[in-house]
């Protein structure tokens, strides 16, 4: 064992020439899979290395584990990191650094489990460069270790040192110097390539021996090129045939949804369209790949859309959109309703569209028809002499023509709610209600029924009433519809003659 000021820092693998910063100038830049220790004094003794270790890794764009322990909690890290990191708040929200108590990570209500502990950090490892950072960085205090955990923490820190140089991880493992005897000493640096250590104010290195560390390096190499060869060989074939299954998967969705659907390239080309695609169009599948949509099928204001989407990497959803197939003008105007949506690649660029419709012609054909109905409707019954009504099962009115405003003087709204009844004399509802409740109970029509009304001046107004029953869509009763016709002078013609 010797002593140094000045660090070497440990041979880069070949795959392992990404050197990171450590923070720490005393031993500069560091490869993936180093693994170090270092004994500290006091609490700001531990601070003082940690602090700017994990600055250096969140700066690096590396995700960053702290397992804490006495004399440093939870919140004084976090503490400790926003007065050394003014944005730290940022990292916290991307979720780039856990700091996790000790009695969460390595022992979590039971006896210490170095095959646990190993795995968690592979599986944090492997959250890390699914989220998108370049590797793992942690940090573990030891302060919690009772003696008869020494060993056997021992043991996990030589699988661990064993175990990060096949991963792009950079471990520090942080001990107490008060509590470490020499054998302890001798055991954390026998498990570390090298460790740091402050003496009379001034920091230190202590290495392992060059030669056999040199030797654990090419072992370790040899063992992780091997893994790697296998793991490899392993995963491409599982991907070839997890490729292969899924491309009869799709083929077998492309070809028997009832969607019409199309990929296509950023550039509007078809990928791949589905049979139901090419069967609304009319053309064959073989029609379609490798051609542009727009030479298809020009159209200006959906290019304008098509690129719009590309440009922005936002979906766009069109609702009973007309359009006419060039090669079909027997069609005449078509409705659909289709959706763009881009698909972004890792580097957040788009790389390819879905492009989903559904055809509402008929729909949207018996929507204008029905419009058209009811403005022809509308324009009959606003320009007739008669008062055109409806009301429901219970006699109550749901609807009143604006020709009310002459025969009765009410708007049309002040009677919604009333009753035919409720505008007549009280003798008058009575005997016209005797006579409607006769008819109704026989969902009959009736013509020509006269019955007085009185105007909204107080005025009395005969009324030459018909209706005729309407039933719902299960064939229950509904109410009935009709008009009202005033033969107030003529009933007073009649009169006088």
């Amino acid at each position: 064992m010797e002593r140094k000021s000045a660090f070497r820092p440990r041979p880069v693998k070949e795959n392992q020439t990404d050197l990171r910063k450590s923070g720490l100038e005393i031993i500069g830049d560091l490869p993936w899979g180093t693994h170090f220790s270092h004994f500290y004094e006091d609490r700001d003794g531990l601070l003082s290395i940690l602090v700017p270790f994990f600055k250096a890794g969140l700066e690096s764009n590396e995700f960053c584990i702290w397992i804490t322990a006495d004399p440093v909690g939870v919140e004084d890290a976090r503490k400790a990191m926003r007065l050394a990191m003014p944005d730290f708040e940022y990292y916290l929200s991307k979720k780039q650094m856990e700091i996790i108590p000790y009695s969460d990570w390595y022992t979590r209500g039971k006896p210490f489990d170095s095959k646990t502990v190993l795995e968690s950090w592979v599986s944090k490892y492997i959250q890390g460069l699914a989220k998108g950072f370049q590797g793992l960085r942690a940090s573990g205090n030891t302060s919690w270790l009772d003696k008869e955990d020494w060993d056997a923490f021992i043991r996990y820190e030589r699988e661990v040192d064993n175990v990060i140089g096949s991963y792009r991880m950079i471990a520090l493992c942080s001990y107490s110097l008060e509590r470490c005897g020499a054998q302890a000493v001798l055991d954390v640096v026998s498990t570390h390539p090298f460790a740091l250590i402050k003496r009379r104010g001034r920091l230190e290195v202590i290495e392992r021996s060059e030669q056999k560390f040199a030797e654990e390096v090419l072992l370790r190499a040899n063992r992780e090129l091997e893994m790697r060869v296998d793991a490899r060989t392993s995963e491409l074939v599982g991907l070839n045939e997890r490729l292969m299954e899924e491309s009869r998967r799709l083929k077998a969705f492309f070809d028997h949804t009832i969607t019409p659907l199309a990929f296509l390239d950023r550039d509007f080309n078809f990928i791949m369209v589905s049979r139901s695609y090419a069967d609304k169009a009319g053309r064959d599948l073989s029609d379609f790949t490798g051609k542009n949509h727009f030479e298809l099928y020009p159209h200006e204001e959906n290019q304008a859309i098509f690129a719009s989407v590309v440009r922005e990497k936002k979906p766009y959803v069109a609702v009973a959109k007309p359009f006419e197939y060039p090669d079909h003008p027997e069609w005449g105007v078509t409705y659909w309703d289709w959706s763009l949506v881009p698909i972004l690649d890792a580097s957040g660029e788009v790389s390819f569209l879905v492009f989903s419709l559904k055809e509402v012609t008929e729909e949207k054909r018996a929507e204008l028809a029905l419009r058209k109905s009811e403005d022809r409707f509308r324009a009959l019954v606003e320009t007739t002499s008669d008062w055109v009504w409806e009301v429901d099962r219970n006699a109550v009115y749901t609807y009143a023509s604006p020709k009310i405003r002459e025969i009765l003087g009410y708007e049309p709204e002040e009677i919604i709610g009333k009753t035919p009844f409720d505008l007549m004399p009280p003798e008058e509802a009575s005997r016209i209600s005797a006579a409607f409740n006769s008819i109704a109970v026989l969902r009959r029509p009736f013509r020509l029924l006269e019955n007085v009304n009185l105007h909204k001046d107080g005025r009395p107004v005969t009324l030459e009433t018909s209706g005729t029953p309407f039933f719902d869509e299960k064939g229950e009763f509904a109410g009935y519809r009709g008009i009202d016709r005033d033969i107030t002078g003529r009933k007073a013609a009649e009169a006088e003659a």
